[in-house]
């Protein structure tokens, strides 16, 4: 995957709209490529949390995803995590805006403090 900051996305459409750009289909992503388990990974990092992060055989993912409310994987998520969502080198991107795309670590871990593990307090 490629996650890219909705500012980002944002911008670019302004930008198209009031601009004269170059027509066409544009992929927006951000500066760096992920895979699923990476993206994990930088949550449980940026929220102080420890957990444990399992690879599960798409089958198996299949089977535990469930069309809930809450449920934490659907079916068509496990369908979308078997290919690739990152932006190919054939199409117009940000940098064809002149918009640096902004880094995870820039927005994120601002975002996602509000859910750290809170430490508890110790009393004397």
């Amino acid at each position: 995957m490629q996650p890219v900051y909705v500012g980002d996305v944002a911008l670019a459409i302004r930008k198209m709209i009031t601009e004269e750009t170059k027509p066409g289909a544009y992929q927006l992503g951000g500066p760096e490529a992920l895979t699923f388990r990476e993206i994990l990974g930088r949550v449980v990092e940026y929220t102080d949390r420890k957990r444990f992060l399992l690879n599960l055989p798409f089958g198996l993912a299949k089977l535990a995803a469930v069309p809930a409310p809450k449920a934490i994987l659907t079916g068509d998520q496990v369908e979308l995590l078997k290919h690739d969502n990152v932006v190919t080198s054939r199409t117009k991107t940000l940098t064809e805006l002149n918009i640096v795309p902004t880094a995870i670590e820039a927005v994120v871990p601002k975002y996602l403090a509000r859910f750290k593990q809170r430490k508890p307090a110790y009393v004397n």
